[in-house]
């Protein structure tokens, strides 16, 4: 047998076999002979290097360390599930479901455990893996693709050739997350809190070969394009995916009523503690896809599905001091530091107060035995004090355990302080009489929050640019404000030379500077850390301004009109564009060349030249991605679709397009190549 032969031979053999072993959770040969097929195909294609593919299995680890992650748009959004904690909860959904389909329908449910990990899309095409993206935001995602080709039970080929997407989550099992943790203290480095951020940094780390020496898994759960195929039901396409090589979780179940539902909540929260992964609770699906077409999505979640969170859990510790932190917009917050308490996994040692009311109400003091809650992803609260045993515990055993226990604080009434904890400046209580807040615009806490808001994956994302290296320039006197961010490279040699930083870190950190001179005027907008402008504001200020200049010159009646602004928020907007302070920022900030002062977003109708076409993507674009073709799309009116059907109007193919092309013929849907598309759709 020629080497191009037997090459193909040990790939699809050795792709057999991760098949029954991670999928099918069965083996037909030992490790041994594994191995001694892995290292034969290693062999081969090192005597013959063209013949080498990206998909073979010896290439799940390649290339060189990337500077950044790639932006991907996430069509249709991964939308986050709306919570339900009790049998209530789950009838109350059942009857919003049954109002809006309308009929005599029955349904039944599936039931899928929530594995705490990473959300991940992953695209396939022709069978190929061709992009892997965290979920981000729910709208853009980053591109991980190389750190997803590293999970072994993640297939780089299908055992058909497909154009799909599916959605997942990436987790670290418990044994490998306690492994993990042995070899980081072996060498000195810090271990992680828990399996979720252990698998989640991992999959962000910017070089493959971390991520492959970390012991990651993956669940599919969601076929997106299921009406690419001739699926019934979500139970099938659990089934389909893992017919076709990918993973899913075999304590996924099938239920025929909510009462069954519930039933089963209780019983697999007892199996908990026993599971081979973190889980925080289950996501409950209708099982009918015709049922998810129907009733559709919320503006936040989609109607068809729904996730039983467990019981927050508690733990039992004690309080070693109450710190006051100071946020981007001056709200001055209390923060228990306790003993480390172990909850779920996760070592405990801080939890909110959120503020001084919450504090009264519980009459928490320094010294104090408490009860202490955390569930899901909630950070962890005190929820109870043990006021009979508020002597149990003398001086003494907490200076023993805690060095800068604070004496004269022992069990004393906890009082808000008169001064900001940064500065030194007076505190105000706001109007509402919740929060107090620190005036001073000069405060260095609130700047250096300032700044990491401005840099995060939600405004400016400047990657690399984080709560460290934030608080470091910020103390050297390099970056007091974002718009110094802009003038960082004239202290280029000076921060080389600092500590933990180096040529290589500093030049990626001023590649991502530059680049994001190029982001949209939303990102820009939210960035500014106007208190109450969030990431979806701005985007409903940019379209109903269309320019910077015209937000900045809007008075306080022009804002109040906008919806979800009211008179409150009308004026901070306002009050923030007439500060000089900001002015002055605004001004330098232009001066650096950061295009979005330049944008304009007409909201002229006409402009809209594709409302209410629905498009298709499919094949490489070569003068212009896919992610940049549908924002065009959408930004004149379009729709697209991750899917072909009838109510497809126009199919845009580039090079090797695949299935979805066949459909777009065989359904009569009008066709665009590349060209026709550029001058007729994308201009």
């Amino acid at each position: 047998m020629d080497a191009e032969k037997r090459i193909a031979e040990l790939r699809e053999i050795i792709a057999h076999h991760d098949y029954l072993y991670y999928v099918r959770n069965t083996t037909e040969i030992t490790d041994q002979e594994y191995d001694k097929l892995y290292r034969e195909l290693e062999q081969l294609e090192k005597e013959n290097p063209h013949l080498i593919t990206p998909d073979s299995p010896t290439q799940r680890v390649r290339g060189e360390p990337l500077k950044k992650f790639n932006e991907v748009i996430h069509s249709p959004p991964m939308l986050s599930l709306e919570n339900a904690t009790s049998e209530s909860n789950l009838f109350e959904w059942e009857d919003r479901i049954s109002r809006i389909v309308k009929e005599d329908s029955n349904w039944n449910y599936v039931v899928e455990p929530k594995v705490d990990g990473l959300a991940v899309e992953l695209l396939y095409e022709n069978g190929l893996l061709v992009v892997g993206s965290t979920r981000g935001d729910g709208d853009h995602g980053e591109d991980i693709t190389f750190n997803i080709r590293t999970i072994k039970s993640i297939p780089m080929r299908l055992s058909k050739p497909l154009d799909i997407k599916v959605r997942g989550e990436v987790f670290m099992p418990w044994d490998g997350f306690k492994i993990l943790n042995k070899n980081q203290r072996e060498s000195g480095e810090k271990e992680f809190q828990n399996p979720r951020n252990a698998a989640a940094g991992s999959l962000r780390q910017l070089d493959p070969k971390i991520a492959a020496k970390r012991p990651l898994d993956c669940f599919f759960h969601s076929l997106v394009n299921y009406s690419d195929f001739e699926i019934a039901t979500h139970a099938d396409a659990l089934e389909f995916m893992r017919d076709i090589g990918l993973r899913t979780n075999t304590d996924n179940k099938l239920l025929s009523d909510i009462r069954s539902v519930y039933q089963f909540t209780n019983e697999f929260l007892q199996k908990r503690e026993s599971l081979p992964y973190m889980a925080d609770g289950l996501a409950i699906k209708v099982n009918q896809l015709y049922i998810w077409d129907t009733i559709g999505f919320t503006a936040k979640a989609p109607r068809f599905a729904i996730a039983y969170k467990w019981p927050a859990e508690q733990g039992i510790t004690r309080v070693l001091d109450i710190k006051l932190t100071v946020g981007r917009t001056g709200i001055i917050s209390p923060t228990a530091l306790m003993e480390p308490v172990r909850l779920g996994g996760t070592t405990v040692q801080k939890a909110t107060l959120y503020n001084m009311d919450q504090i009264k109400r519980l009459d928490v003091r320094i010294g104090d035995e408490v009860v202490v809650e955390k569930g899901g992803d909630v950070i962890p609260k005190i929820v109870e004090v043990n006021y009979q045993k508020r002597k149990e515990y003398p001086i003494e055993y907490f200076k023993g355990i805690f060095s800068d226990f604070d004496d004269s604080k022992y069990l004393k009434e906890t009082q808000m302080a008169y001064s900001c904890p940064s500065c030194g400046s007076d505190i105000v209580k706001d109007e509402d009489g919740v929060y107090y807040r620190c005036l001073n615009p000069e405060c260095p806490a609130q700047a250096i929050k300032k700044i990491e808001y401005f840099v995060s994956r939600g405004a400016m994302r400047i990657d690399g640019f984080g709560e460290r290296y934030a608080e470091i320039l910020f103390q050297n006197g390099w970056v007091k404000n974002i718009a110094d961010i802009y003038d960082l490279e004239k202290h280029t040699m000076e921060i080389v030379m600092l500590e933990g930083f180096g040529e290589k870190a500093v030049d990626n950190l001023l590649i991502a500077i530059e680049e994001s001179k190029g982001n949209p005027l939303h990102r820009l907008i939210n960035g500014l850390g106007i208190n109450g402008v969030g990431a979806e504001l701005a985007k409903i200020l940019v379209d109903e301004f269309g320019s910077f200049n015209q937000l900045m010159a809007s008075s306080i009646e022009e804002l109040n009109n906008v919806n979800g602004v009211g008179e409150i928020l009308a004026k901070n907007i306002h009050d923030y564009f007439r500060d000089e302070t900001n002015i002055e920022i605004i001004e330098r900030m232009k001066s650096a060349g950061l295009k979005a002062f330049d944008e304009i977003v007409s909201s002229d109708e006409k402009q809209k030249t594709l409302d209410g076409l629905t498009f298709v993507l499919t094949g490489t674009l070569q003068s212009i991605s896919r992610e940049k073709a549908k924002e065009i799309i959408e930004s004149k009116g379009g729709k697209v679709s991750s899917s072909v059907s009838k109510k497809t109007d126009w199919v845009i193919a580039g090079e090797k397009a695949g299935s979805k092309l066949e459909k777009a013929k065989a359904l009569g849907v009008n066709i665009a190549d590349e060209s026709e598309a550029l001058d007729k759709f994308l201009g």
